[in-house]
């Protein structure tokens, strides 16, 4: 039988993306909520799976800033050490 959550969840990606982009917004706030509602993944793995979603997008756009001299490391460092 042909399980149709093999076209649905790209399908269903694909739009987030697009939506998501327009918005300029994250992506992975949608994500999971799709995957638990919709296709009925478990919360943890829906959590999982949209963070590796997002996190190759976020190392691009921030190794980008870094690139254009947009980065303040210091200040960074010294904020993520306070967290």
């Amino acid at each position: 039988m042909f399980d149709f959550n093999l076209i649905l969840l790209p399908l269903f990606g694909f739009l987030i993306g697009i939506f998501v982009s327009a918005l300029g917004g994250g992506g992975g706030g949608l994500y999971a909520p799709v995957l638990i509602l919709v296709f009925g993944i478990p919360t943890q793995t829906a959590i999982a799976t949209s963070l590796a979603s997002v996190l190759p997008t976020t190392v691009a756009g921030a190794f980008s800033h870094y690139r254009e001299g947009n980065v303040d490391v210091r200040t960074g460092l010294i904020l993520g050490v306070g967290e």
